[in-house]
């Protein structure tokens, strides 16, 4: 799966599961607070961001803090029973009119069998072919469900788009009427 992205982004980012190869911490480097629960993923990440070993369920932020979220094939990640909670507090750490990028994969099945995606990423500063794999009894996940699960959280839809089991979503955290 080819993947195109671009530095389109201002002001502060908040990459949930940001370990590993930190292909949003490649782009937009020291602007970028990475977080993942696993910190051996974050030593993975050879750019200049901020690293910080966290559950995205239970995030150590203030409220409003960043004006960018982004989700890189980490809530495959996630245990289910936790996605509501995670997406809650992506809400929750997001200024009011900024954006949460969701780059994710439907699975239906990922046991006994391993579910195993390979991706071919462009970027203005690289390329980046990761494989990403789970093998778990409850990781079924879809695009569907992570719509209900925003827009039941007061997130507004501006943008989607879907090839193959990949998906896109790209959320708005609607201004706060006063």
């Amino acid at each position: 799966m080819r993947i195109d992205m671009f530095r389109d982004m201002q002001g502060n980012i908040l990459d949930v599961g940001g370990g590993g190869e930190g292909i949003i911490s490649a782009l937009y480097r020291e602007r970028v607070t990475a977080i993942d629960i696993r910190k051996d993923e974050l030593d993975e990440v050879p750019y200049p961001s901020r690293k910080l070993v966290m559950d995205a369920s239970s995030m150590e932020f203030e409220e409003e803090s960043f004006d960018h979220v982004c989700s890189f094939y980490s809530m495959m990640f996630v245990s289910k029973k936790k996605h509501l909670k995670v997406l809650s507090e992506v809400f929750r750490v997001l200024k009011s009119g900024g954006s949460f990028y969701l780059w994710d994969v439907n699975i239906d099945r990922a046991y006994p069998e391993a579910f195993l995606v390979s991706l071919d990423v462009h970027t203005t500063v690289g390329n980046f072919t990761p494989t990403y794999g789970i093998i778990e009894e409850d990781a079924v996940q879809s695009a569907n469900l992570f719509k209900e699960f925003c827009r039941s959280l007061g997130f507004r839809l501006v943008e989607e788009s879907e090839q193959e089991e990949h998906f896109f979503q790209h959320w708005i955290k609607a201004p706060m009427n006063r």
